[in-house]
């Protein structure tokens, strides 16, 4: 396996972290930019999402929502022979809708799913899922499809929603992008879906509960994008995966 960091030299274990990411004090920043130019690029972007677009959301700019290493890395890779599959909709729902030939998403908020696809209302490519979770009131009924970073889904299973990809044929989609509920299990269960040439994103992937399931992960390479993104002053991890 090849596995490429985009993190410098910079320790995360020292730094604090929270569901966002982590917190970057003034001179961590400094030292992020020093070994990371490339990124100030990025700057004016960011500062615009952060102050004149700051009651806006990635919906509004049709963005995908991941640091702006991976934002950089989605627009470069996808063509428009593509296809598609994501846990967790908004921003890229609408960017994909516009850059593939099929999407595939699965959403578990009604409120969420109708407000998204009101706006694929005229893509015709794009197709949502809404798969809510079930609450199991028997704990030893729980399996590992549940969801750790939120506590209100603490009872709550995923199962169904992890295993909406099964509809589709092994080796289908370009891309599958992991940014939803219950990852570790989307991340084992989209191993196969990815075709030879294709990849796998999986945001946020710096989050503790994640560690296990990246970490005996078998693939043929791993890159991380470190840094910030659109609309948050944390940075964190955007990681893409080639099974």
């Amino acid at each position: 396996m090849i596995q490429d960091k985009d993190t410098g030299l910079l320790d995360y274990k020292k730094r604090p972290i929270s569901a966002a990411g982590y917190d970057m004090s003034f001179s961590r920043i400094l030292v992020f930019f020093l070994f990371h130019i490339n990124w100030l690029k990025y700057v004016y972007h960011w500062w615009k999402t952060l102050s004149i677009y700051k009651n806006w959301s990635a919906i509004d700019l049709c963005l995908p929502w991941y640091n702006y290493g991976g934002i950089n890395w989605v627009k470069s890779y996808v063509k428009k022979h593509m296809k598609v599959f994501e846990y967790g909709t908004g921003g890229s729902t609408l960017f994909y809708a516009d850059s593939v030939a099929e999407l595939v998403s699965v959403e578990h908020n009604k409120n969420w799913y109708d407000k998204i696809v009101r706006r694929l209302e005229k893509r015709h490519n794009a197709k949502v899922y809404l798969q809510e979770p079930e609450f199991i009131d028997n704990q030893a009924r729980l399996t590992e499809y549940i969801s750790k970073t939120f506590s209100e889904y603490q009872n709550y299973s995923f199962e169904k929603y992890v295993r909406t990809i099964e509809r589709y044929p092994d080796n289908y989609f370009d891309l599958v992008v992991i940014d939803g509920r219950c990852r570790p299990m989307c991340l084992s269960i989209s191993l196969k879906k990815v075709n030879k040439g294709g990849w796998i994103l999986f945001d946020n992937s710096e989050r503790y509960h994640y560690q296990n399931a990246i970490n005996s992960l078998k693939c043929r390479r791993k890159k991380v994008f470190f840094g910030f993104g659109p609309f948050l002053k944390s940075f964190w991890n955007t990681m893409i995966i080639k099974p």
